[in-house]
């Protein structure tokens, strides 16, 4: 699966596709930042959306939903759409990235071997982040299922928040790492 995930990536992978990518990513960061994240602190007595406290543990997760009223649920379920659209944006910049990296350095045969997993951590943090985010929302709008098995439920998401965390950790080292190579290939070329 990981090699037709590398093909797909090889086949439409350009610059063009780098730079919409990363604009994406920084858009919905901006609204994030200028918008949601200052909503939300307004309305819920300068707190933080549960997505964004660190560190975040049952107890945690549990004081902050006694305080969420219905504006805070509001401009939180805001909040958890662009945070739906996060995750996959941030995956697909770092991933089209990665392959005009390593196209751009001659490199481009190594993404296709057997046994290549680096695609693995930007697409398992998009998932665990939108694990997390079902999570919170469960607990959040107390659906059905989610208050009987809360306690449960906050550990299961402080858990996926420590296993994504790890994963954009691995995605942004490899980031640094492929840049690094990248222009230590392009500037120690023989002329």
């Amino acid at each position: 699966m990981l090699q037709a995930v590398s093909r797909f990536l090889i086949a439409r992978s350009s610059t063009r596709l780098v730079v919409t990518m990363a604009a994406i990513t920084l858009i919905l960061v901006g609204v994030f930042g200028v918008y949601l994240v200052p909503g939300f602190a307004a309305v819920s007595g300068g707190r933080l959306p549960l997505d964004l406290q660190f560190p975040l543990t049952p107890s945690v997760i549990f004081a902050e939903l006694a305080v969420y009223d219905e504006a805070a649920r509001r401009l939180y379920l805001q909040f958890l759409i662009v945070d739906m659209l996060y995750p996959p944006a941030l995956a697909v910049f770092l991933l089209t990235w990665w392959v005009r990296i390593l196209d751009t350095a001659g490199a481009s045969a190594w993404l296709e071997r057997p046994g290549s997993f680096l695609w693995m951590w930007p697409l398992a943090a998009a998932l665990l982040d939108w694990s997390e985010n079902i999570g919170l929302a469960l607990m959040i709008w107390d659906i059905p299922g989610g208050a009987s098995r809360a306690d449960l439920l906050a550990l299961l998401v402080t858990g996926l928040r420590a296993a994504k965390l790890l994963a954009l950790q691995v995605s942004f080292l490899t980031t640094l790492v492929l840049a690094c190579w990248w222009l230590w290939q392009r500037y120690n070329q023989p002329r």
